[in-house]
């Protein structure tokens, strides 16, 4: 599987500050690196500035609402099994 890096540097949304050209290509059954790819030298991380989706990071609006709370459960537990500690069934 290959996967993509990112930057959690002063953010929570990591997703927001990807590595460009970063790449590491990863055998899950061995569980070990293949490859590491690095094509984006040069090419600037996004700044983590206005990247924090948490609603306690927001801006409040006036006259805005706080938000209720949510809970969410399987009362007869999990509907899926992960087998040999990596395969979900």
């Amino acid at each position: 599987i290959k996967v993509q890096c990112y930057s959690a540097e002063s953010t929570p949304n990591f997703y927001m500050r990807p590595i460009e050209g970063l790449t590491v290509t990863v055998d899950l059954d061995k569980k070990e690196v293949v490859k590491i790819s690095d094509t984006g030298r040069g090419i600037p991380v996004p700044r983590s500035n206005n990247t924090d989706y948490r609603y306690n990071a927001q801006e409040k609006l006036v006259g805005m609402e706080s938000l209720n709370p949510i809970s969410i459960e399987q009362l007869k537990g999990p509907s899926f099994k992960v087998e040999d500690g990596h395969i979900v069934k």
